[in-house]
C-alpha cells in the first residue's frame, strides 16, 4: 500500500513538470533580451505554483481568484502599445499584453478557455464547473464577470465599438471581427501591435518588418490594410494617409 501511495505521488510530481507552457514560451520569444525571457517565465511559473498550491475545491472561485492575484502581481498601470519587456520590467500593458499573460498563466494552470479578439479588443472566456466566465483583463477590480446578461452585453460592445483614441487622420477597418485565436498566434497579434506602434511614429521600414513577423504567425486582414498605407507612406515620404493607424488595444474596457 504505501509503495502504490508513493508511485501515485511520483507520478503527480512527474505531470507538474510536463505542464503545458505553449502561450508562457511564445511570450518569452518576443522580449527583447535574452536574460528578460529567462526571468520571465521563471518568474510566471513560481507564481502558478504558489497559486496551484492554494487551490480550493472550488474551480470557479479558484479561477476568480487566479484573475484578481494575477493582476495584483504583474499589471500596474496601463499603456497602450505597451510590450511583453515592458510588461515584466515595469507593470505597464495593454488588453494585448495582459491577455497574453492571463493565457499562458490559465494554461500553465489547466483551465479551459478561448481567447477572443475583436477589431479594437481581445479578452478571454474562460469555463469552470460547466460555467462560462468573461476576464477583462484591464480591470483589476471588476473584471471578472460572472452574470451571463452581462457578458452577453460585453461581447456586442467589443465587437461593434470604436477606438477609444480615435482622432481625425486615426484608420478605422471596413470588417468586424469576432475570432478566436489560438495561444500559438498571440505572438503574431504582439508584434502586429508594435507595428502599429512604429507606423503611428513614422518608421516604416520597421513597421513593414514587423508586420512581416506577424503574418507569418498570425496572417490578418489588418496587416495588409496597415502594410498598404506604411507601403505608400514610405514611398512618397507623407505622413497624411492616414496619420494613425489603430491597434487591437484601443478600446480599454
Amino acid at each position: 500500500m504505501k509503495r502504490f501511495t508513493l508511485l501515485i505521488f511520483h507520478l503527480i510530481a512527474l505531470n507538474g513538470f510536463s505542464q503545458k507552457t505553449e502561450i508562457l514560451d511564445g511570450l518569452a520569444q518576443v522580449c527583447t533580451e535574452t536574460t528578460d525571457q529567462v526571468t520571465f517565465k521563471k518568474n510566471v511559473l513560481e507564481f502558478t505554483s504558489k497559486l496551484r498550491a492554494s487551490r480550493s475545491t472550488s474551480d470557479a472561485r479558484f479561477l476568480k481568484k487566479a484573475f484578481y492575484r494575477t493582476h495584483r502581481k504583474f499589471l500596474k498601470e496601463y499603456q497602450p502599445y505597451s510590450s511583453v519587456s515592458q510588461l515584466f520590467k515595469t507593470g505597464k500593458y495593454d488588453c494585448l499584453t495582459a491577455t497574453s499573460l492571463y493565457s499562458s498563466i490559465l494554461e500553465v494552470l489547466g483551465f479551459d478557455f478561448k481567447i477572443i479578439e475583436t477589431n479594437y479588443h481581445i479578452f478571454i472566456l474562460a469555463k469552470a464547473e460547466g460555467k462560462e466566465f468573461l476576464l477583462e483583463t484591464t480591470d483589476g477590480l471588476a473584471g471578472f464577470i460572472c452574470s451571463e446578461e452581462e457578458i452577453v452585453k460585453r461581447k456586442l460592445k467589443y465587437h461593434t465599438s470604436e477606438p477609444s483614441n480615435m482622432s481625425n487622420g486615426s484608420y478605422s477597418y471596413d470588417f468586424l471581427l469576432f475570432n478566436e485565436v489560438k495561444g500559438s498566434q498571440l505572438r503574431g497579434l504582439l508584434y502586429f501591435n508594435q507595428a502599429v506602434k512604429e507606423f503611428n511614429n513614422h518608421n516604416w521600414i520597421t513597421c513593414l518588418t514587423l508586420l512581416n513577423q506577424s503574418e507569418k504567425i498570425y496572417p490578418s486582414p489588418r496587416i495588409e490594410e496597415i502594410r498598404k498605407f506604411a507601403c505608400f507612406n514610405f514611398s512618397t515620404s507623407k505622413t497624411d494617409f492616414p496619420k494613425q493607424a489603430s491597434s487591437i488595444s484601443d478600446s480599454k474596457n
